[in-house]
């Protein structure tokens, strides 16, 4: 269930966090669906009758196949490499990524697309998440709503992510670049 917070109209929350609806949505999945610690290596177009067409926007692929796959996916992880088949496939990760060779991809995309998708800008790629858990809600205290905003500095934006039970938090967005964290290093 969703439920809103007072004084923040407009801020949703889910009742145990995102995780919730990952938890949900893994427990309708069929054993052995889900793999961690696994890096898709590879997707290919396979049938025995496919073909590709564009028109420069958009690339249309159609296969025939008795068992309804028409994507062999190649897979690298803890338990060594292996494959699968599928209807479909979903990219979750920038398009840039995906024609720069991360993941291998057979047919090739044309060349107009590979080019859009790589020109693409990552939404987002110059800013780190953070979440601060605090032991009180200082900011209702003092009448704030513990979202803000800032065109300057590095913290960009804060928005509250206080759970229903548990801890206050906030959650922001920090503006630095992926090299300068990089510089920095992770805190383990």
């Amino acid at each position: 269930p969703m439920h809103f917070e007072a004084g923040q109209d407009s801020s949703m929350r889910v009742a145990g966090g995102m995780q919730a609806i990952v938890e949900a949505l893994h427990d309708k999945l069929p054993e052995g669906t889900v793999k961690l610690s696994t890096k898709v290596t590879g997707v290919d177009l396979v049938g025995e009758d496919s073909n590709t067409s564009t028109d420069g926007k958009m690339m249309e692929i159609e296969t025939k196949n008795e068992d309804g796959a028409s994507v062999l996916v190649r897979l690298d992880g803890k338990n060594g490499k292996e494959e699968i088949k599928a209807s479909h496939v979903i990219f979750a990760l920038p398009p840039r990524l995906i024609v720069e060779g991360s993941i291998k991809v057979s047919p090739k995309f044309p060349k107009k697309i590979s080019s859009a998708l790589s020109a693409l800008p990552t939404w987002m790629a110059p800013h780190a998440k953070f979440v601060a858990v605090y032991d009180e809600a200082f900011w209702r205290q003092a009448g704030l709503s513990g979202s803000g905003s800032s065109q300057f500095g590095v913290l960009g934006e804060i928005h509250e992510a206080s759970p229903v039970e548990g801890k206050p938090a906030l959650f922001g967005f920090l503006g630095i670049s992926a090299s300068e964290r990089k510089r920095h290093g992770e805190e383990k």
